[in-house]
């Protein structure tokens, strides 16, 4: 019995130009190309800016804080509703972010955590400092990636105040996630849905993109 051999290597060749060329190409996210300027392998992402291929970073972190909202100046949620968590993103890292996005939460109007890709995998962690006014209360932290209209929880967790009524606890919640084609359209909004009246401040995102989909 004769075994014949096959070739398992093959050359992938690349288009070369200078860097004073590249804004004239055909910009189509993915395209990778040689800036024989700079000597590097770049390519466009999925807004069609130019990236180097050489330090690009699939995972990463972004970490957003609520500069609004004190120990003196609190957000007061509202007893059983679905209330939007404020972070005005007054103090952030960003330096650490994946290569190929600006941001991982926006602020303003709609405030909401951001995806660009679907298939994408995230670790989020909400931490705030809250009081209840009820000693029987209790509340829940949700993601929601709905519309603003209709909601769309995928994640809902329930936390407690064991040291009483009034008294300001410190929360630090994390859950996993990960983004499909309404998460990528939407973003993804913190709700709370006390109770009973709560009070909150110090509110900080750390999000992680744990997953970045090819």
């Amino acid at each position: 019995m004769s075994i014949s051999s096959k070739r398992t290597r093959f050359a992938v060749k690349v288009d070369k130009y200078a860097e004073s060329e590249v804004s004239s190409l055909e910009q189509s996210s993915g395209a990778i190309f040689l800036d024989t300027t700079n000597n590097v392998l770049s390519y466009f992402d999925n807004t069609n800016t130019v990236r180097n291929l050489e330090s690009v970073n699939l995972t990463g972190w972004g970490s957003y804080n609520d500069t609004e909202h004190t120990s003196g100046s609190t957000q007061s949620l509202t007893a059983s509703t679905d209330n939007v968590l404020a972070n005005n993103a007054g103090s952030n890292i960003e330096t650490y972010l994946p290569s190929d996005i600006s941001a991982l939460y926006q602020d303003g109007v709609n405030p909401r955590i951001l995806s660009n890709n679907v298939g994408d995998a995230y670790e989020i962690r909400v931490s705030f400092t809250a009081s209840i006014s009820n000693v029987s209360g209790y509340a829940s932290l949700k993601f929601d990636i709905g519309d603003g209209i209709t909601p769309v929880i995928i994640s809902d967790r329930i936390f407690t105040f064991p040291k009483g009524t009034g008294v300001f606890h410190n929360f630090s919640l994390t859950s996993a996630t990960f983004s499909l084609d309404t998460y990528v359209a939407n973003g993804l909004r913190i709700l709370i849905n006390p109770s009973h009246t709560m009070q909150v401040y110090g509110v900080n995102y750390l999000i992680i993109r744990t997953h970045r989909a090819v």
